[in-house]
């Protein structure tokens, strides 16, 4: 799950919960084709990446911070 995090985070230092599950999905629809950012929000909070607000796009929503799943794949 991390490594797949990190391969679609790209140069953004943070993703909400919702563009996170859209861009696995996009980029693996064979394993993520139905993920949901609630459910993205669940998995990586199980692997110790808090869920926390990030603002892109002028959006603020809750989702998590590249350094923190960088962090918790490197443990």
């Amino acid at each position: 799950v991390l490594a797949d995090v990190l391969a679609v985070f790209g140069d953004d230092p943070g993703l909400h919960w919702d563009e996170l599950a859209d861009r696995l999905a996009g980029r693996w629809p064979d394993r993520w084709a139905d993920l949901t950012g609630e459910a993205m929000s669940a998995q990586l909070r199980s692997h110790g990446v808090p869920s926390v607000m990030v603002s892109t796009a002028g959006s603020k929503s809750r989702g998590c911070r590249r350094v923190a799943v960088e962090r918790e794949a490197s443990r």
